[in-house]
């Protein structure tokens, strides 16, 4: 699938879909991996005649489509979904690339045209026994032989390479690396084919001793242009391990929806909810990094082997934990050798094993992110819409005039109990002036007026600048939303201009003793008295409730009304209003929080937001465009923490050590899927299309990376991390701020557990 969905891939996919269905279903793959050649030619065949699939990547000037690898990531997610038995990534895909890359034009013609219409089975030898080819190491060498030449040496792990006609082998020689084609017939090769973990992909060691062979590369060296061939393999291997995993979260969902246990399904077993809301939320991050990395593969981006390398990682760790989850939560009947949860788990691991380890891929991953800093570069959209194109000018403008005196982004969240700083406080009235806060907000009421894809570009040149653009706390953020889509005019104009104009500051009443997350449980009441409510009650865990001089609060003012209704949205003064306010200090030293004992506060009838009784639907009014514009840009936070940690280990010479470098290596993992989210985000709102399951799964996944990352740095760090900064109070340095605050983000605005319930409930559609 690629950064966007389109009419054409979704129909490519039911076609390829259909066509495995009918001829891949479990029993079927079971049953061909046992064959002699591990696959059916006559599907085979079927395939090329109907699909063309084995052209796709092969240009039509020789009998192919010309497609691309976003193109073909769509086929490769079906293939690994069905676990079929088939040489379509050994020949297709391999071969096809390593010689359309790197073969001379003679042989194009003369190789690809059998390849496309899939009357030639290819496969290409090219790794080590460690299942991978790096330039200079190569363990088959040639040599010259007259007009031709001779190999010598062995190639372990060739795909289908027991069976296939078509033996193109990469060898050493003199001036570098070469493309060369053998007779598999050839009685000075001998071909063994390996009892392989995954049998629905065959091995064979193919023994090279001074065979004949044809060198259909040039003379110059090729490494280059493989290692390219084999990084765009590579993403369709990708894809197919997508496919894989997503039929295991599948069979495992529908498995939990239905089978009964104690009387009720097993899906209302919050560990069970939780597991599986687990493997989505691990599995989308990798989807979208394919996505991403078939785009840098079709356009030649330079950072193509590094995303190739998160994917290698990544997506090689998590379908098989989500493979062996399947297992696990089928119990005795997923162990089964007729059920199919052990075929991917044995994919799973094989494709970790294969085609580099991880822990090169880690460094090679690592290296990548290091070079190119933490520097954010907006997407560049040729076909951008001319007003959108304005809008980046405008604000591309705006900041380079205005660079001198922005504040820089320092962390991926702001700290609790954040108080801006005098400069801070000035760079936030230049956004007032230049009109880049509450760019959603109709004009009326001092916004923009944008939409979602324009609240996104001006997320993005913030972001491509390195600078912040601060919103106005939970007025903005919280507040706004439920009065612009459920407030009355005169609460519009009397609420909004204060909120933009930094006159009020607003907390939110939410949660209250003992109730936590349950917000309907909530105990604080409201009265009418007359012309407005009399409320009292207690509310906790506030934010910046010391600082505020307005809340928005939920009671209940119908006690006879079911759990969701009678409950009212007010907006409250808290200032000589009967509301004692109470700091909580947290772990980070700070006073972030507060409690707040509410008696017989007031409030007129009029600032009631939505009527009485109908507060609960203005509760769950959505964030909307800036939810996900920020959600497409946030990596840069994280990026810039991750450089942080990076130069304090530089600085301690840590920064070599080899297991420092992997530890460092499975945080950039997070933080580059992030980023691959955050593209694909980022790509689909500009089409105008849904990005719910990406934003569903967003909190958790950044609260809980933030976790390990401060854990992680201050490890690393080692004994330097002891101490803390002098000062009055309790400072922390930047680091020591994550570790600790980093805790409660995973509480605050709905702890993960609950997050956890909603995902597997609204995404997944377990029961309750």
């Amino acid at each position: 699938m690629g950064m966007t969905t389109t009419a054409e891939h979704r129909a490519l996919r039911d076609a390829v879909r259909e066509f495995l269905t009918a001829t891949s279903e479990p029993a079927e793959v079971l049953a061909v991996q046992d064959t002699e050649l591990g696959y059916r030619p006559e599907m085979w065949a079927t395939m090329a005649e109907q699909l063309e699939l084995q052209g796709m990547l092969v240009d039509e000037k020789y009998g192919g489509s010309g497609a691309g690898i976003g193109d073909l990531v769509v086929v490769a997610e079906e293939f690994g979904r069905s676990a079929a038995c088939s040489p379509f990534f050994a020949s297709s895909v391999l071969t096809t690339l390593a010689i359309a890359d790197c073969a001379q034009e003679s042989w194009l013609h003369e190789l690809l045209p059998g390849l496309a219409a899939g009357t030639r089975l290819g496969c290409l030898a090219f790794a080590d026994a460690d299942g991978w080819w790096q330039a200079g190491s190569e363990a088959v060498r040639a040599h010259p032989d007259g007009d031709g030449w001779r190999i010598d040496g062995r190639a372990d792990h060739v795909l289908f390479g027991h069976c296939a006609d078509t033996v193109v082998v990469v060898a050493r020689t003199e001036d570098g690396t070469g493309l060369f084609l053998v007779e598999p017939s050839d009685a000075s090769i001998l071909r063994v084919r390996q009892p392989a973990l995954d049998p629905t992909r065959p091995l064979t060691t193919l023994t090279f001793d001074s065979a004949a062979a044809q060198r259909i590369s040039g003379t110059a060296d090729i490494s280059e242009a493989l290692s390219r061939a084999l990084d765009k393999a590579l993403v369709v291997q990708a894809a197919e391990r997508v496919g894989g995993a997503r039929r295991c979260l599948h069979l495992t969902t529908d498995y939990a929806k239905t089978r009964n246990q104690f009387g009720r399904p097993i899906g209302t077993n919050q560990a069970v909810k939780h597991g599986l809301a687990d493997a989505i939320r691990s599995l989308e991050p990798v989807a979208a990094a394919v996505a991403v990395a078939a785009h840098a593969a079709d356009t030649e981006a330079p950072e193509l082997p590094a995303l190739v390398s998160l994917l290698c990682v990544a997506g090689a760790e998590r379908y098989l934990q989500i493979a062996g989850e399947t297992i696990q939560l089928h119990g005795a009947i997923g162990f089964t050798w007729e059920h199919e949860a052990h075929v991917h788990l044995k994919r799973a691991k094989t494709d970790q094993l294969m085609f580099g380890s991880s822990a090169w891929h880690r460094e090679r991953l690592l290296a990548g992110v290091l070079a190119t800093g933490t520097a954010f570069e907006a997407p560049a959209r040729a076909d951008e819409p001319a007003p959108l194109a304005d809008l980046r000018t405008e604000v591309r403008a705006w900041l380079a005039e205005h660079r001198a005196e922005g504040r820089p982004l320092e962390y991926a969240q702001e700290p609790f109990g954040h108080e801006d700083t005098d400069a801070e406080k000035h760079w936030t009235d230049l956004l007032r002036k230049g009109r880049w806060l509450c760019l959603s907000w109709p004009e009326e009421h001092g916004g923009r007026g944008l939409g979602p894809v324009e609240t996104l570009v001006v997320e993005e040149e913030f972001a491509r600048a390195g600078l912040r653009r601060p919103q106005l706390g939970m007025g903005e953020t919280l507040l706004a939303p439920a009065l612009l889509a459920h407030g009355s005019e005169d609460q519009k104009r009397r609420f909004l201009s204060r909120i933009l104009s930094g006159e009020d500051t607003w907390c939110q009443g939410f949660s209250e003793p003992e109730t936590g997350s349950d917000l309907a449980s909530l105990r604080t009441s409201g009265t009418v008295n007359g012309d407005e409510l009399r409320i009292t009650g207690d509310k906790i865990w506030t934010s910046n409730g010391d600082q505020a001089n307005m809340m928005f609060l939920l009671c209940r003012t119908d006690r006879d009304a079911p759990r969701h209704r009678g409950i009212s949205f007010v907006l409250v003064p808290m200032t000589d209003n009967g509301i004692d306010v109470d700091p909580i200090r947290m772990a980070s030293g700070d006073r972030g929080f507060a409690q707040e004992r509410i008696a017989d506060a007031c409030a007129p009838l009029t600032n009631v937001v939505g009527g009485l009784g109908n507060g609960w639907a203005v509760a769950m009014t959505t964030l909307g465009a800036e939810r996900a514009g920020k959600a497409a840009t946030q990596y840069v936070g994280y990026r810039h923490e991750l450089g942080v940690l990076v130069e304090r280990l530089d600085k301690n010479g840590r920064l070599g050590d080899v297991i420092v470098r992997q530890r460092l290596a499975e945080l950039v993992v997070e933080v580059e899927l992030m980023r691959a989210v955050g593209s694909v985000i980022s790509a689909r709102v500009a089409e105008g299309q849904a990005v719910d399951e990406l934003l569903a799964i967003d909190k958790i996944n950044w609260s809980e990376y933030h976790c390990i990352f401060g854990s992680t740095a201050l490890e690393l760090l080692g004994a330097s991390a002891l101490t803390r900064p002098e000062g009055g109070g309790y400072q922390l340095d930047s680091l020591q701020r994550v570790f600790l605050e980093s805790r409660g983000r995973r509480i605050a605005r709905g702890s993960n557990q609950i997050q956890r319930n909603i995902i597997g409930e609204r995404i997944l559609g377990l029961p309750r």
